[in-house]
């Protein structure tokens, strides 16, 4: 009888035992699992500065590069390579649409349009944020594409032949009739190019998805928009 207890016992510390590692090993696989996963928190911002940018026509439309700010922060334990983005586009009515210039360049800054990109990889140290501007090109409706189009263009030493224009340029330009670069109705108080208020129906935009590829291949997405409400 005692023998059967003491082999019960044996039995239930043996299993208790096998518990106990079996929880330990669980424990230490997914605690190295963590420490290796890649962690960035991605802040992205609207650029509303009255920056120059470059008019793109394609066909009966044209795409208008703007800035996004970007903060991009490594919540992880190691250092992460960033070392591809890809942006894609789609709308409420046409889903993904694809064009030349939707992804036009990763910059330190937005002073001078094509100087200070930032060459791929980004690597961001633990616990480092790093700022960086994206440049997206929006797709303009037909109808504020020709208003865009017409006269009163930048000249710039990069491109001589180029159609230059800054932004508060062209958002007054369409909202003095009565349209945002969507085609939205829209409305615009300013003083020498600089904005006091402007507002848009924003009923029609665009929605961007940025991946951005890591070293490991993970992809992390950030979804932005050009939110054109009161500002």
């Amino acid at each position: 009888m005692k023998k059967n207890r003491r082999e019960l016992l044996n039995l239930i510390i043996a299993l208790f035992a096998l518990v106990v590692a079996i929880v330990s090993i669980w424990f230490s696989y997914y605690t190295y699992k963590d420490t290796k996963a890649e962690r960035i928190n991605i802040i992205a911002s609207t650029v509303l500065s009255n920056f120059t940018t470059k008019l793109l026509p394609i066909g009966d439309n044209v795409v208008i590069p703007i800035y996004w700010e970007l903060i991009l922060t490594n919540n992880s334990e190691k250092t992460i390579s960033i070392t591809d983005i890809n942006v894609e586009s789609n709308t409420n009515e046409e889903g993904v649409v694809l064009y030349s210039h939707i992804y036009d360049g990763l910059f330190e800054n937005i002073d001078d349009f094509d100087n200070n990109y930032i060459d791929l990889p980004l690597n961001i140290n633990t616990g480092e944020s790093k700022k960086a501007f994206i440049r997206i090109g929006i797709l303009c409706d037909s109808l504020a594409s020709k208003i865009i189009l017409q006269d009163n263009f930048l000249s710039s030493d990069l491109d001589p032949n180029g159609k230059w224009i800054r932004f508060n340029q062209a958002k007054i330009k369409l909202a003095e009739q009565s349209l945002d670069f969507y085609g939205n109705k829209s409305s615009v108080v300013y003083e020498n190019e600089e904005i006091l208020n402007y507002e848009s129906e924003a009923k029609k935009q665009q929605q961007f998805e940025i991946s951005f590829l890591t070293g490991k291949n993970n992809v992390i997405k950030k979804v932005v928009k050009l939110y054109m409400m009161k500002e």
